[in-house]
């Protein structure tokens, strides 16, 4: 499995930050996982078919995210949300 990381600057919005994903996803495919590095945020991508439907980034609670009726979670992770330390929730629509 070939992946793409893109590092992002930590003062983004959570809906700057989910703008930059959905890009990605169209460039790279799926996101695969969320974190922090050196003081960034770090998104992984699986290198394969773009997804039909592009991920959504929710807050969550520490712990398992809360699943969401009519979603996948994609996967979770410690980002930086306008420059705070922030736990964050990918999901993906179900498709029908």
């Amino acid at each position: 499995m070939s992946t793409a990381t893109v590092a992002t600057q930590p003062d983004l919005s959570l809906r700057k930050l989910q703008l930059i994903v959905q890009q990605q996803e169209g460039i790279f495919g799926p996101l695969t996982q969320i974190s922090t590095g050196n003081g960034k945020n770090v998104l992984e991508f699986e290198v394969r078919a773009r997804p039909k439907v592009r991920a959504v980034l929710k807050v969550s609670d520490q712990g398992q995210p809360a699943p969401r009726k009519g979603f996948d979670l994609v996967c979770h992770g410690d980002c930086f949300i306008a420059g705070k330390q922030t736990r964050v929730a990918a999901y993906r629509a179900v498709e029908k």
